[in-house]
């Protein structure tokens, strides 16, 4: 194994796009820079990734995503994301798996790292990983609120006489859906604005998020603006929540694909739980923008014991089939302990993730 380097970039960029990875804003030009990001440019000062290499072909890359934590109360350690996991085509039946895993866990503390974390979707992606020693903790829902009612019924039913019979009803009902029914007349008077960076004055609604949740990825104005906008090309879109010029809340998006349908992913956002007015605000702000866009629906994911979850349910997100794995990894030998209890007070989304 050995330590990713910036001169190694191209080449993992091209094993990249061997293995069919270069998925949306990826291309061969940009992915370089998405390693950079990734792997050196975070505020938390350490870097973990290798390589594996047959001749001077690059066969495998594995990395973490650093991110600095307050973990069950205490501040001052350091969380990874395993990320970028890519295996050869030509390498998947050896013990490749196997090695690079091995490796992993015996590196990673010894590069800062207090542990490691990960969010899976795939049964297939899973089982392996549990069987080389990750633990899974709990599953994070994919919450979802349909814009263009009639597409997302096309996509959702089966039956294509139902899709006929429904197209028509949800097309009349889609204006009245969009225009906010639901949300009464709370946190009316909160601005939203859409901004280029996060400043100072984000801070307060940082501490109290922070202190609600005894575990929870930091967010900082140094750290929210490396996450969302140190690579240009994911075209975050970031917007705070104003009562009286002072920032009672943020949230930011992405347009992707997701299912086959036009996504406005909701990626992070915040309040404090205890500002009605301030947390309708947000996701009301970002509902519209959704309608704005004309996407097919907008979708977030969140722990299902958050109390950001009510807020969601009240703006009209569905919890959806679809969820995300939470597995951990933690030394033998570490006094951090992670179980379903500390998963359930976990503050997870779409921030903790390498791709989204």
């Amino acid at each position: 194994m050995f330590d990713v380097l910036p001169d190694d970039f191209a080449a993992v960029s091209r094993m990249a796009k061997n293995n069919d990875l270069l998925l949306d804003d990826l291309n061969e030009q940009n992915f370089p820079a998405m390693l950079k990001w990734l792997y050196r440019d975070s505020p938390a000062n350490v870097t973990f990734e290798f390589m594996a290499k047959q001749g001077d072909d690059v066969i495998a890359h594995y990395g973490a995503l650093p991110l600095a934590f307050k973990f069950a109360g205490a501040e001052g350690l350091i969380g990874g994301v395993a990320s970028n996991l890519v295996i050869d085509k030509a390498n998947r039946t050896g013990s490749l798996f196997f090695s690079l895993q091995s490796y992993f866990f015996r590196e990673y503390p010894k590069k800062g790292f207090a542990f490691m974390y990960g969010l899976i979707t795939r049964d297939g992606v899973l089982e392996p990983h549990l069987r080389m020693g990750w633990k899974k903790q709990g599953e994070v829902p994919v919450y979802a609120r349909p814009v263009n009612l009639a597409n997302v019924a096309r996509a959702a039913l089966t039956q294509p006489w139902l899709v006929k019979a429904a197209s028509l009803p949800l097309k009349l009902a889609a204006p009245l859906w969009n225009a906010g029914i639901l949300w009464g007349t709370r946190g009316r008077f909160i601005k939203i604005e859409q901004v280029d960076r996060f400043d100072d004055s984000i801070e307060p609604v940082l501490a109290k998020v922070t202190q609600r949740f005894p575990t929870i990825a930091l967010r900082s104005p140094a750290i929210l603006n490396w996450r969302f906008k140190g690579l240009p090309t994911r075209e975050y879109q970031v917007y705070v929540a104003r009562r009286s010029g002072e920032a009672v809340g943020y949230f930011v998006t992405r347009r992707l694909r997701m299912k086959g349908l036009d996504a406005l992913a909701l990626v992070d956002f915040a309040f404090d739980p205890d500002d009605v007015g301030a947390g309708r605000a947000v996701l009301r702000a970002c509902t519209q923008e959704a309608a704005k866009q004309q996407v097919d629906l907008v979708a977030t994911i969140l722990n299902p014991g958050s109390p950001f979850l009510p807020f969601l349910k009240r703006a009209g997100f569905l919890k959806t089939p679809e969820t995300f794995k939470m597995v951990t990894h933690v030394p033998k030998t570490s006094a951090v302990k992670i179980d379903p209890s500390v998963f359930a007070q976990w503050h997870l989304t779409w921030f903790d993730h390498d791709y989204v």
